[in-house]
């Protein structure tokens, strides 16, 4: 599936196939009453922003049940299968808040049957550390990008390949 920026409000739901490899950047973006997506593809890639905007990414039917609150205060991942192909949740606002980052920031462990991780997934967040399981073969473009508090890093032994810019933006210790 490739970009298409043009979003439907007719969609709610998706059906993928097994034999599908990658999702483009941006293809559900906006699509404002996705829900849900089927199929269990081996996906190898997934673009920046595939699901973005989509009640799927949050885990509800419509955005009315959201609670935007708690959303934007915590940090999950959705799947396809093993695949993370996005985050819910993105701490934006406590850096114009001017609170204090260091009651923000976190540790993120990816859990060890993720496979896959979609492109920009971790880009600009309050982590300290990133464990990446094996089972990740490759480190995407921007997936850990502009984290300036990143300071440790365990990269799990199955990873083959690092994006562009997978890490830009970051001073490791």
């Amino acid at each position: 599936l490739s970009e298409t920026r043009k979003p439907s409000t007719e969609m709610r739901k998706v059906v993928l196939p097994s034999t599908l490899k990658g999702i483009g950047p941006w293809a559900f973006e906006c699509c404002e009453n996705l829900n849900e997506v089927e199929g269990e593809p081996e996906l190898e890639w997934v673009g920046n922003d595939a699901f973005s905007e989509t009640p799927f990414l949050y885990g509800v039917d419509s955005f009315e049940e959201l609670d935007w609150e708690a959303a934007e205060r915590g940090l999950g991942l959705r799947y396809i299968g093993n695949f993370a192909v996005g985050r819910y949740g993105w701490l934006e606002e406590i850096w114009d808040e001017g609170v204090d980052e260091a009651q923000w920031t976190y540790d993120l462990v990816i859990p060890e049957d993720t496979t896959g991780l979609a492109d920009s997934i971790f880009v600009e967040l309050p982590i300290t550390s990133v464990t990446i399981p094996g089972g990740v073969k490759r480190i995407p473009n921007d997936a850990f990008g502009w984290n300036w508090l990143l300071k440790g890093l365990t990269i799990g032994e199955g990873v083959e390949e690092i994006g562009e810019n997978a890490f830009a933006g970051v001073a490791l210790e």
